[in-house]
């Protein structure tokens, strides 16, 4: 996204305090007055305190602002538009690393607001919404309400990202199962894991969406939930080697799940597709855990049209491919990037102004 930058004006000379280029007319737009021994500035001691007092005012107000700012979490708008959904000016946000969730199918310590819209998506308290829409699951096969998502979160701490999955009703754990694609460098010619599931016949519309983590969440044993990774370097699955934690609660209908950002590559931003299906207990290197319907397996997936209500397979997956890849940052200051693009410069310029104001007097 290109972002319009204003400048600030110097109030005298009406000149800008800053370009693309640098500074401009002197520091701040002041011209000098060249003599014997040395410039000296064209303005009176009161003009200079008046300036010195104007640009300190300015920088305590981004400062405070920018505070305020990195307190806050903010959504972008979000695109509907399937075959491009992932944009530069759609779902850059940021998720905060102040947020540690105990994973245990209760949903009390995600405090975010989901959006008001269905297959909308939100920022709140640091956390990335996504808002689904109840029996719009494919229904092709029996207890479809296992897997029909309602709801879907994602929030990190500073070591480990937490998966929140909330389900329309589920009556037997054992029936769950949850696929999230995790790309980390969006590369333009990825040619290694187009694909999104156990044997799900699931792939990526675009390369650039290809992953490098996969992630299936289920039962391999009954009644005992595991969360297994497939690496796109890789040839087989495996556990998360660095303290996994898992969850699926029948009660709240919640799959909830933990995995070290190390074991992700130690992303800065990701980008997400999730889907699910109707799952068979077992491991995934051992047997197909996902029962075969049609096309694909997929029974729910996260996207759609914004306040449009479709089924999953108008929605996504009438053409065998994941089309919805969102976009999520993961930070430390919950800032988003257009805002530090045009604090930084601006604050910079402004305190700079200053000391030379102060060596100047």
């Amino acid at each position: 996204m290109k972002y319009k930058k204003e400048y600030l004006k110097n109030n005298i000379t009406s000149k800008p305090l800053i370009s693309r280029t640098g500074l401009t007319n002197g520091l701040n737009g002041f011209t000098t007055a060249q003599k014997e021994k040395g410039s000296n500035f064209l303005f009176s001691s009161k003009q200079r305190k008046w300036l010195q007092l104007s640009v300190l005012s300015v920088a305590t107000l981004l400062l405070l602002v920018a505070s305020l700012q990195s307190s806050l979490i903010l959504p972008k708008n979000n695109s509907n538009d399937k075959a491009s959904f992932l944009s530069e000016e759609n779902n850059n946000i940021k998720i905060g690393t102040r947020n540690t969730i105990t994973i245990d199918g209760d949903a009390s310590d995600w405090t975010g607001t989901l959006p008001t819209q269905i297959h909308s998506t939100a920022i709140s308290n640091g956390e990335w919404l996504y808002k689904g829409e109840a029996s719009d699951e494919r229904t092709d096969l029996s207890e479809s309400s296992n897997n029909d998502i309602v709801e879907a979160r994602i929030t990190a701490d500073s070591t480990y990202l937490y998966f929140l999955i909330k389900m329309r009703d589920i009556t037997n754990i054992n029936l769950v199962h949850v696929s999230i694609s995790i790309d980390v460098d969006h590369a333009q010619n990825d040619d290694k894991m187009n694909w999104l599931g156990a044997e799900t016949g699931i792939v990526h519309s675009q390369q650039s969406n290809y992953g490098e983590r996969n992630i299936d969440i289920h039962c391999s044993v009954a009644d005992t939930p595991v969360i297994e990774m497939y690496a796109d370097d890789g040839s087989s699955w495996y556990a998360p080697p660095t303290s996994p934690q898992v969850a699926i609660n029948d009660t709240n209908d919640i799959v909830e799940a933990r995995i070290a950002r190390n074991d992700l590559m130690n992303p800065s931003e990701i980008w997400v597709a999730i889907s699910t299906e109707k799952n068979i207990v077992g491991w995934n290197n051992n047997i197909d855990t996902t029962e075969d319907m049609g096309t694909c397996d997929g029974v729910d997936v996260v996207g759609g049209t914004s306040g449009s209500s479709d089924n999953a397979w108008g929605r996504d997956f009438s053409d065998g491919d994941v089309d919805n890849v969102y976009r999520i940052s993961l930070g430390s200051d919950n800032v988003i990037p257009e805002f530090e693009e045009i604090v930084i410069p601006v604050l910079a310029t402004s305190l700079i102004a200053f000391f030379v104001f102060r060596r100047k007097k």
